[in-house]
């Protein structure tokens, strides 16, 4: 604040530089006053929630393994892998699920810390409409690999998948370090949509 230049070049300069020193303390003290919860909030995209823990006994589970949509019975398995997810037919001994010839939509976004899986497609969409996604499917931001099916791009972070075989996995990659969360639903047969078309 006492340099010859500043005092030289410019009015009021010992003023702005000691604001300038006074603003770090100024803005720790901001923070030590903010409620605990407010805190957490705003370190959350830096330190996401934890993962839930898989239930105690669960037959042949797979540290990562979800379930989509939370059903048990389900023929259809998704799994974390490095930098992305897969899903993946799962053969059963009653194998009457018939995965050939269904079609599924796939949505997916980062995980926020609080709000579930609803407000994590809400915080993605906002970023959609102010033109900074996360990711975007239609700029290949990120990697499809599928077997055994097709798919298709719906939206920048929505595929439509039609399963051409029993035995079909999808794989998506290119996320960085944050927890995804897939939200994955069966749309109709291939069958059905045929027949509306001419």
């Amino acid at each position: 604040p006492h340099a010859k230049r500043l005092k030289e070049r410019w009015s009021g300069g010992y003023a702005r530089v000691q604001e300038v020193r006074r603003a770090a303390p100024i803005i720790l003290q901001a923070l030590v006053e903010t409620p605990r919860e407010q805190l957490r909030n705003l370190l959350a995209d830096l330190f996401p929630r934890p993962l839930p823990r898989e239930p105690a006994g669960k037959p042949n589970g797979k540290p990562g393994d979800n379930l989509p949509n939370g059903l048990d019975s389900s023929p259809i398995r998704m799994a974390r892998v490095d930098g992305g997810f897969t899903v993946r037919s799962v053969s059963k001994p009653d194998d009457s699920a018939n995965l050939a010839g269904s079609v599924w939509r796939v949505r997916f976004a980062y995980d926020i810390a609080r709000g579930g899986q609803a407000a994590a497609f809400r915080s993605y969409e906002q970023g959609l409409r102010q033109k900074s996604p996360d990711f975007d499917l239609f700029n290949g931001d990120l990697q499809v690999k599928a077997q055994g099916c097709r798919y298709s791009v719906e939206a920048a972070n929505a595929l439509e998948v039609r399963v051409s075989a029993d035995d079909f996995s999808i794989d998506v990659r290119g996320f960085d370090y944050r927890d995804v969360v897939v939200d994955m639903k069966r749309v109709e047969d291939v069958s059905d949509v045929e027949k509306d078309q001419p």
